[in-house]
């Protein structure tokens, strides 16, 4: 199962105010949170965090991770932070 946590308030703010895709999710948590408010809630509920490429938010991504103790798995020559 996929699911998505939107920083978005609607399925409109999602792809609207975002940009950020609505399709391949089995599920999709609209938060209100905004992005960096989306990312607490996204690690948290993980049970691991895999990073692939990424720019400077999945650097706070990998920080809430760590201090949440959470598995972490970093996939190198994917580019970006990783």
């Amino acid at each position: 199962m996929t699911i998505g946590i939107s920083p978005g308030l609607s399925l409109a703010e999602h792809v609207g105010r975002y940009g950020s895709p609505c399709h391949g999710f089995d599920v999709l948590i609209h938060t209100g949170s905004g992005l960096m408010g989306r990312e607490i809630e996204n690690i948290r509920s993980s049970d691991i965090v895999v990073i692939i490429g990424g720019r400077s938010g999945t650097v706070g991504e990998f920080a809430i991770a760590y201090d949440a103790g959470k598995l972490i798995g970093v996939v190198n020559g994917t580019g970006g932070i990783a």
